[in-house]
C-alpha cells in the first residue's frame, strides 16, 4: 500500500462516514492505484552496434533510430523503401529498382539521381564511394539483421556526411539453431525473386548464407531488371578472448535505365522511356564483390582490439568501356 492510499484512509477515519460509504472508496480507489501499477512499463534497453562507444539508445546524445529484424520481415523483402520511409526525418524514393534517392532531415535533397551527403556502412565497410555517393540497395534484405540511423553530422566517429549515417548489419544465426529455407516471391510486371538461405549455429560457430535471383520487366519501357546476389557470413570464437568474423558479398546486376520524361508524356503515357535511352537501350552492368575480415581480441587492462581488413571490387560493364576499381 503506497503512500496515496494511507493518506487516503487517515482522511476516511477523521471523517465519521457510514461504513457502508467507507468500503465503497476504500474499494474503488484501492482498484485505481492497483491499475496504475499494472500499467506501468519498463521499456528494455536497445545497444547500438554501429556506434564506436558502446551505449544503449536511450543515453546517447544524437538522434538515432534503430530498425529491427521484426520489422524488415514485415516488409516485401524486395525492397528497402518501405523500412526506411517508417522512420521519421528519413525520406526514400524509389523510380526503378536500381534508381533511388536518399534524404535525412532534407540533407540529399538537391541531388536528382542518386543519394549524396548521407554516410552508409555494412558491418564497417563503406558504401559509400570516394564522390560522396551513397548505393545500398545492391544489399538483399535477407542478409540484413538490424539497421541504425544516426541523423545529423557525424564526421568525428564516421568521416564527412551532413545528413547522417546509415549503418547496415548482416544477418547471423540464431544460437543453437540450423535452418534451410527457400521462397518464392511473385508480383506484377514481371516480378520474380528467388530466395535460397541457410544458417547454422553453436556455441562457437555461426554461419548465414543466402542467394537471391531478382528478375523484372519493370513498369516502364526500357526497365527491366536483373540482379543476383550471394552473401556469407560467419563468426568463429578463438580461445576465451577472441573471435574472428568473415563477410563476403557478390552482386551481379544488369538494370536497363527508362530515364525521365516531359510532363505530357508523364500524364498521357507514363510507361514510355525516353527517346534517346529507348533507341540506345541504355542499361548499368556491373560485378560487385566485398570482402571483410575482422578479428577481435579482449585485453583485460586496454579493451578489446579490432583490426579490419577490407577489399572492395567492382568491374562496370558498360558499352564502349570496362573499368576496373579497387579500394582497400
Amino acid at each position: 500500500m503506497n503512500f496515496l492510499q494511507n493518506q487516503f484512509i487517515k482522511y476516511l477515519k477523521n471523517y465519521k462516514l457510514p461504513f457502508f460509504i467507507n468500503f465503497l472508496f476504500l474499494f474503488y480507489f484501492t482498484s485505481i492505484f492497483s491499475q496504475i501499477k499494472k500499467d506501468t512499463i519498463a521499456l528494455s534497453e536497445i545497444t547500438l552496434k554501429g556506434s564506436p562507444i558502446k551505449n544503449v539508445v536511450q543515453n546517447v546524445a544524437a538522434s538515432v533510430s534503430v530498425i529491427t529484424t521484426a520489422d524488415i520481415n514485415k516488409s516485401d523483402g524486395i525492397i528497402m523503401t518501405p523500412v526506411l520511409n517508417k522512420i521519421p526525418g528519413v525520406t526514400m524514393q524509389q523510380g526503378a529498382l536500381n534508381t533511388n534517392r536518399i534524404t535525412i532531415r532534407g540533407i540529399g535533397a538537391r541531388s536528382q539521381y542518386g543519394t549524396n551527403r548521407i554516410k552508409a556502412y555494412f558491418d564497417g565497410i563503406p558504401l559509400t564511394s570516394g564522390e560522396g555517393e551513397t548505393t545500398i540497395d545492391d544489399i538483399d534484405l535477407a542478409s540484413i539483421e538490424k539497421i541504425e540511423i544516426i541523423k545529423g553530422p557525424n564526421s568525428t566517429s564516421f568521416g564527412s556526411g551532413l545528413g547522417g549515417v546509415i549503418q547496415l548489419f548482416s544477418r547471423e544465426t540464431p544460437l543453437l539453431e540450423s535452418f534451410g529455407k527457400s521462397t518464392v516471391t511473385f508480383g506484377s510486371f514481371g516480378l520474380l525473386q528467388q530466395r535460397l538461405s541457410a544458417g547454422y549455429s553453436d556455441s562457437k560457430t555461426n554461419v548465414f548464407t543466402s542467394f537471391t535471383d531478382l528478375q523484372s520487366d519493370g513498369f516502364r519501357a526500357n526497365s527491366s531488371y536483373n540482379r543476383k546476389s550471394f552473401n556469407l557470413h560467419g563468426k568463429q570464437k578463438i580461445g576465451s578472448n577472441g573471435s574472428l568474423s568473415f563477410l563476403g558479398t557478390f552482386t551481379r546486376l544488369k538494370a536497363f535505365i527508362p530515364s525521365s520524361i516531359n510532363e505530357t508524356d508523364l500524364k498521357n503515357n507514363p510507361e514510355k522511356a525516353a527517346a534517346t535511352w529507348a533507341a540506345a537501350q541504355g542499361f548499368e552492368s556491373y560485378d560487385k564483390s566485398c570482402l571483410d575480415w575482422d578479428t577481435i581480441i579482449n585485453f583485460r587492462r586496454n579493451g578489446p582490439f579490432k583490426p579490419v581488413f577490407f577489399l572492395i571490387i567492382k568491374m562496370l560493364m558498360n558499352p564502349g568501356r570496362l573499368i576496373f576499381w579497387t579500394k582497400k
